[in-house]
């Protein structure tokens, strides 16, 4: 077992979770496990000391004693229809055919349901060692067996096609954020019910999903904020509260991008309500999730809004947030929150705090990091440098930025121009009321526009905000909040 992974199992514990198991190992009657378990459920193990034989035996036991009681406690569509198929192959072992056949229906009603094809292809391959056991399949009934098993393998590539293609730019989007693809993807015609027709609904989703990410990646933002709206709204497809919730999320994501904050901060208090009435499950990486998506867009949302309360009230409660799930948070959730708090501060006036979110994602690897955050964070320190005639560091910056940045690729044309701007600044060919004009004609000729006509991207939109701020010489959520009406 890999050093700290009980600890990690443990803390991964819902309350719940805790309770339930804490009450079975108490009835085990052995004190040793329970005083292990409960040193380490409040904090009090010491993991540097050398651990004896025993000791390592005890945490192995301890360790795969949660996994089976966690086994038994799931209540997912997965999880059941294991159970049931491990039913059927206890009964059919036993010689208990018919009963084994009568679970074997139950199960795969369930699977047919819920379109788990790699179970139903098991489904039908336990139809044809039970129907040769019970002596009841004809020929045709193999004969029908194995043209659904044909049918179902079909069914399962498109699936794991659509599934596939969806994971694979999340992996993209975690690793690289934004890419800038020139050829811009467009909305299908995918609300054509023929069209639909022909795929099941988990992988009409997935292939769904996949297209509302790649829309999110390449920036065809409007296309996306239509596309994640009907996976959102169309129920239909939608077979599972996982599913649903992914839907929801992606959706908060094309609300940021194309600037509905006022949807998005009415979806999140929707969904807060949901999870806490247990409407997706009791999965604790939920609440993580949510944590995740809130604190990073509630915090971008009151900012763009100009509204100072709730950004105060925000950023308390996601610095407190990001202490007490510290470790239940990837590196990439963190950074990716410190890039909201680093903008809410600055928006805020605490310079001070927005340097610290600053130099906490560009003192990370950089070969860790999504690449549009840390590219983002070396361009918002040069705001900072401007507001603090911090020469020196502006020259660093700009220094780091043309060593580490793609900004030479001819589709960065924005962060392109931010670059020369700023080294014009440095060297004195700008003053700063040339550059707050240059960086707002940058914004103005590269920002797309939407169907009201307002100039935005969500990724450039800070040093829109930072530039007319500074060219009417007012505060920076002032500016913001006039900005939001027109949005």
């Amino acid at each position: 077992m890999p050093k700290l992974s009980l600890e990690r199992l443990i803390q991964s514990l819902s309350q719940g979770e805790l309770r339930a198991f804490s009450l079975s190992i108490k009835k085990d009657n052995n004190p040793s496990y329970y005083k292990l378990f409960n040193d380490i459920r409040t904090g009090k193990s010491d993991d540097k000391h050398k651990k004896d034989n025993n000791e390592i035996q005890r945490r192995n036991y301890l360790y795969h004693s949660i996994l089976e009681s966690l086994v038994k406690s799931s209540k997912t569509i997965d999880s059941q229809i294991s159970k049931g198929l491990h039913h059927v192959e206890i009964l059919y072992n036993r010689q208990l055919e018919k009963e084994a056949w009568k679970e074997l229906e139950r199960v795969e009603k369930l699977a047919n349901k819920h379109e788990r094809f790699g179970y139903i292809i098991q489904v039908l391959e336990w139809k044809k060692i039970l129907g040769t056991r019970l002596n009841a399949f004809t020929k045709e009934d193999y004969a029908l067996t194995s043209t659904l098993e044909k049918e179902t393998m079909e069914n399962y590539k498109t699936y794991l096609d659509a599934s596939n293609s969806y994971h694979e730019l999340i992996q993209e989007k975690q690793t690289g954020g934004y890419i800038h693809d020139i050829k811009i993807s467009s909305l299908e015609d995918l609300e054509s019910s023929e069209k639909d027709i022909n795929f099941p609904k988990r992988t009409l989703y997935y292939q769904r999903m996949a297209k509302a990410v790649h829309l999110c990646l390449t920036q065809d933002v409007i296309a996306q904020y239509k596309l994640t709206k009907l996976i959102m709204d169309d129920v239909a497809v939608i077979n599972e509260a996982n599913e649903c919730l992914q839907a929801y999320f992606e959706h908060l994501t094309s609300c940021i991008c194309i600037g509905e904050f006022d949807e998005l901060i009415s979806l999140l208090k929707k969904l807060k309500l949901d999870i806490g009435k247990g409407k997706f499950g009791t999965d604790p990486n939920i609440k993580i999730k949510l944590f995740y998506y809130a604190a990073n867009y509630e915090t971008m949302a009151f900012a763009y809004l100009g509204d100072e309360n709730q950004l105060k009230l925000k950023i308390k409660e996601v610095q407190l947030g990001l202490k007490k799930m510290d470790a239940n948070l990837t590196l990439e959730m963190k950074l990716t929150i410190y890039s909201a708090l680093k903008m809410a501060h600055y928006f805020l006036g605490n310079i001070e705090e927005s340097k610290k979110y600053v130099a906490l994602i560009l003192d990370s690897e950089s070969i860790n990091i999504r690449r549009d955050i840390y590219q983002d964070a070396l361009f918002f320190r040069l705001l900072i440098c401007t507001d603090d005639n911090n020469v020196q560091e502006m020259e660093d910056t700009l220094e780091h930025i043309e060593n580490q940045c793609d900004v030479n690729k001819p589709h960065y044309q924005f962060e392109k121009k931010l670059l020369a701007n700023f080294q014009d600044f440095a060297i004195d060919n700008f003053n700063k009321t040339d550059l707050y004009h240059a960086n707002l004609e940058a914004f103005n000729q590269i920002s797309f526009t939407l169907p009201n006509g307002k100039k935005y991207t969500e990724n450039y939109y800070p040093y829109y905000i930072w530039a007319s701020a500074r060219q009417r010489n007012i505060p920076i959520l002032e500016f913001s909040k006039s900005e939001n009406s027109k949005l």
